[in-house]
């Protein structure tokens, strides 16, 4: 069974390593009975692709979701336990833990305690959720060290296979059918234009970053993509709940949320240039060897009141970090006038050389991580089929 958070889609790595299995699950040397469960609504045509390779899709909460869950030999997250409702560990089950970014700002174990009730409670959480876990996945060996101390699990149970969903991003990856199809809608969209993504994540404790695009912003923006045949996609994090619709105008300045492009790597296959914040996300354009350029005007307020980081942003990270638009739009424009050229691609080597895995340029990370962590899964699978019938019954 594998489980994404409500208010996550079905899309990175759990999304590809679900599809990998299932492409082997029915080849004669495979007997896996695979299942995808969100607390909340699924995509229809992610919903009609996975059904389509035999994976039986639980949309919402149901009793026979549950049983397909408490009963699975191999519990399959993206983000944490308790998104899968697991009141412990059971005897011949494995939890595994496909995390969905790299640990550039403290995360789990290695946020600051508040010392409040709620913050007591949410580490307690995270301290129960360790002993859950059979394995963890990482982007490189450093990763690996710090996700062993986050998540509080054994080194041993930490492998550095890499995110499978890098695998999206080589151009010779066959997309499931659905991806295919918004990846074919991207490029009509972009008619000839060079994308800009912006995407920034989200604040626990303050106000939204699109707060920052005011109307002199926006204009400068379209003005840009005007002058230099520019489409400027805005991805804001899932959990962003402010609405798009005064920002983007469908023409210069377009709509790629996640309800939109559930797989970021879509998006960054077809972009010239990143500007982020305090995302991971610019760890998988990496790959790319593109401009990535730091928007943080609220740098020191990020790191005094909300998560802070694990590394020093100037050390790691591999582009100008600006505290302003206009720093942003200059930059772009230069950047525009030499093809997209990276001013300094040492930093983009060393940073990759930090957070990607070593045999990046060989190999698929989505077969590493099932060598590793699914081989010799499928004797375990046939008590979920019982239970799942009988409670369907």
């Amino acid at each position: 069974m594998f489980v994404t958070r409500p208010n996550v889609a079905i899309a990175g790595n759990l999304r590809v390593v679900l599809d990998a299995l299932a492409d082997t699950a029915t080849s004669g040397t495979a007997h896996r009975e695979l299942a995808v469960f969100k607390d909340g609504p699924v995509a229809p045509e992610t919903a009609a692709a996975l059904a389509e390779k035999g994976v039986k899709v639980f949309e919402c909460f149901s009793i026979e979701a549950l049983c397909f869950i408490v009963s699975s030999a191999t519990v399959v997250l993206s983000h944490s336990a308790r998104d899968a409702f697991l009141p412990g560990r059971r005897r011949g089950r494995r939890v595994i833990n496909l995390w969905h970014g790299v640990a550039l700002k403290r995360i789990e174990l290695l946020m600051e305690p508040r010392g409040d009730a709620q913050s007591r409670t949410r580490r307690a959480l995270m301290v129960r959720n360790a002993r859950l876990y059979d394995a963890l996945i990482a982007s490189s060996p450093v990763d690996r060290v710090v996700n062993a101390q986050a998540f509080g699990l054994p080194f041993e149970k930490v492998h550095a296979t890499g995110l499978p969903r890098f695998d999206y991003l080589r151009a010779d990856w066959p997309l499931p059918c659905d991806l295919r199809r918004q990846a074919d809608a991207l490029d009509a969209q972009l008619a000839g234009r060079r994308l800009v993504l912006y995407a920034p994540t989200f604040r626990e404790t303050a106000d939204s970053p699109l707060d920052w695009m005011d109307s002199a912003c926006i204009d400068a923006i379209r003005g840009l993509c005007r002058r230099m045949g520019l489409l400027f996609g805005l991805r804001p994090h899932p959990y962003e709940k402010r609405p798009l619709d005064t920002l983007c105008d469908g023409v210069d300045i377009i709509d790629v949320s996640p309800a939109r492009f559930a797989e970021a790597a879509l998006l960054l296959r077809r972009a010239d240039a990143l500007i982020v914040d305090y995302s991971s996300i610019w760890v998988d354009y990496l790959a790319m060897r593109k401009p990535i350029l730091g928007l943080v005007p609220d740098y020191d307020r990020y790191c005094s009141e909300e998560r802070g980081f694990v590394y020093t942003q100037e050390s790691v990270f591999p582009g100008p970090l600006h505290r302003d638009w206009q720093a942003v739009l200059i930059d772009l424009e230069r950047l525009a006038h030499v093809n997209f050229e990276p001013a300094d691609p040492h930093r983009l080597d060393s940073a990759a050389g930090l957070f990607l895995p070593p045999d990046r340029l060989a190999g698929s990370c989505t077969q590493r991580c099932i060598q590793v962590l699914f081989n010799g899964l499928e004797r375990g699978a046939a008590p979920a089929r019982a239970l799942s019938r009988s409670a369907a019954r």
